[in-house]
């Protein structure tokens, strides 16, 4: 009886033995399931993570090339607005240029009008005083020869004294 109630408790002893193994063993598979678990979240996580970071990392290139873009829009802008405003002060300084060419035309041909005026008023005071001076060398040729009539009048008229003079005194 007491070899029986013996193996009775070292059967219930290996009974609490297993029990407790099994429980040993139920424990750390469930420990083991929950540490998977956890890795398996940790890597999720991380990849969830990694995953973010990729797509921060995306968005932060498409912002850097849009900001690329637009810098490179400011600079096209600009240098539009250069040329177009050299375009504009080219324009102006060759309507300025042209403007002077034009004021010295204008001024060169009334340059020229009153030169040819003056050159003008010079030839009529010069054929003035030409036809003045013919006149009056007509009208000292005239009087020349008025003078010229009177002497050879004078002549006449003394010559004529003469031969009557000597026909006088021939007929005495």
């Amino acid at each position: 009886d007491k070899s029986a109630k013996m193996r009775e408790l070292l059967n219930k002893v290996e009974e609490v033995k297993v029990a407790q193994a099994q429980l040993l063993v139920e424990r750390k598979k469930r420990l083991a399931d929950k540490l998977k678990r956890a890795e398996e979240n940790r890597a999720s996580h991380l990849r969830s993570i990694q995953r973010k970071a990729h797509d921060e990392e995306e968005k932060l290139r498409e912002i850097a090339f849009i900001n690329e873009l637009e810098a490179q829009n400011k600079r096209h802008d600009f240098m539009t607005l250069c040329q177009e405003q050299l375009l504009h002060d080219k324009s102006a300084k060759m309507r300025e240029l042209l403007n002077k060419v034009e004021e010295v035309k204008v001024a060169q041909a009334q340059l020229l009008v009153e030169r040819k005026k003056r050159l003008a008023d010079k030839l009529k005071r010069a054929e003035e005083n030409r036809a003045s001076h013919l006149r009056s060398i007509q009208r000292k040729a005239h009087d020349e020869e008025e003078k010229l009539r009177e002497i050879a009048f004078i002549n006449e008229l003394e010559a004529q004294n003469k031969r009557h003079d000597f026909m006088t005194l021939c007929q005495e």
